[in-house]
C-alpha cells in the first residue's frame, strides 16, 4: 500500500511545500525536481507510476513556485535551488533510510539535478534528466541578456511574462488543457532569475566533466524550448563511466506528458532497476 504524504520544510529563502508517495517497503528513493513555471503536482502521474513499482517518490515546489513561498519566478541565487533539493533529500532519507537515492529532473530541474550531482556526488546514486535546461532552442538576443544583467543588479525582482509557448510542451491536448487551466503556474520571470539562469546554463555545461555519477539523459527530438544539442554536449563531456542518452524522435519538451510517454517511463524504470 502506498501512502500520500505532504508537508512543509524550511528552505534557504522560506517555507517549501513537499509531497511524497511512500510504499510500505521502498526499494529506492526517487526524488523529482520540476522545471521553471512548474510545480510538483504536475508529476503526480509519474510519482504514482514509480511508487506502484516500489519506489518512494519525493518531490517539492521550488522557491517561488506552486504552493511554496517566495516571489513568483524569482531567485536570488541559482544554487539556492540546489541547496533546497539537498534539504528535501535529507527529509526523504529520514523516512526511507538505507536505500539508494536517484534524482529525476526536468528542464530547469534537470540542470538543478546535474549541479547537485557535481556538488554532492556521494549523496546520490544516479541522475535522470529530461530536456535539461542548459541551452534555449531560440537564443536570447544579446541586447536582452545585457538589459537583464543591468536590471538584475538594480531591480532584481522586476518581473515580466516568461513567454513560454505552452503548445511547445506536448502534443497531448488533454495535458495541454490541464496546463493552460493550472492556477499554480505563475507565468513570470524576474530579472535576477533570468541572469542567474543564463549564468547557470554556461557554468553547468562548462563543468560537465566534473559529473561522475551514473547518468541517463533523455530529450524530445522536436523540443522547441530547450535545444537537444545541450543534452548531447553535456553527455559527451560528462565523466560518468555509466552513462546513457536517448533522444525521442518527434517528441516535444515535456516527454513525460507526451503522447507515447509510456515508453519514456518504461525506459526510466528499466534504467533504475538495473542500478538497484
Amino acid at each position: 500500500m502506498t501512502a500520500h504524504l505532504e508537508g512543509q520544510f524550511v528552505g534557504g529563502e522560506g517555507q517549501l511545500y513537499w509531497q511524497a508517495w511512500q510504499p510500505d517497503v521502498a526499494k529506492a528513493l526517487l526524488v523529482i525536481v520540476h522545471g521553471f513555471d512548474d510545480h510538483s503536482g504536475r508529476y503526480a502521474h509519474v510519482a504514482e507510476y514509480f511508487s506502484a513499482r516500489g519506489f518512494a517518490v519525493y518531490t517539492f515546489d521550488q522557491i517561488g513556485h506552486g504552493k511554496s513561498g517566495g516571489a513568483r519566478g524569482h531567485i536570488d541565487r541559482f544554487d539556492d535551488y540546489v541547496e533546497d533539493l539537498d534539504r528535501l533529500i535529507g527529509l526523504a532519507r529520514s523516512k526511507s533510510p538505507g536505500v539508494k537515492v536517484f534524482l529525476y529532473g526536468h528542464s530547469q530541474g534537470g540542470m538543478v539535478a546535474l549541479r547537485y550531482g557535481i556538488a554532492y556526488p556521494d549523496r546520490v546514486n544516479g541522475i535522470i534528466t529530461s530536456g535539461a535546461g542548459m541551452m534555449l532552442a531560440m537564443p536570447t538576443p544579446a541586447w536582452k541578456v545585457g538589459l537583464g544583467k543591468v536590471l538584475a543588479r538594480g531591480m532584481p525582482r522586476f518581473a515580466m511574462a516568461n513567454g513560454i509557448p505552452l503548445d511547445a510542451l506536448t502534443h497531448d491536448e488533454q495535458m495541454l488543457a490541464l496546463t493552460r487551466s493550472d492556477p499554480l503556474r505563475h507565468g513570470r520571470a524576474s530579472a535576477r532569475w533570468a541572469d542567474e539562469f543564463f549564468r547557470a546554463q554556461e557554468d553547468t555545461l562548462a563543468n560537465a566533466s566534473q559529473l561522475h555519477v551514473p547518468l541517463l539523459m533523455l530529450h524530445g527530438g522536436s523540443d522547441r524550448l530547450i535545444d537537444p544539442e545541450a543534452t548531447r554536449r553535456f553527455y559527451a563531456s560528462a565523466a560518468s563511466r555509466d552513462k546513457r542518452m536517448k533522444i525521442y524522435d518527434g517528441m516535444y519538451h515535456e516527454i513525460c506528458n507526451e503522447v507515447g510517454r509510456e515508453r519514456v517511463l518504461a525506459d526510466m524504470e528499466q534504467w533504475l532497476n538495473e542500478r538497484l
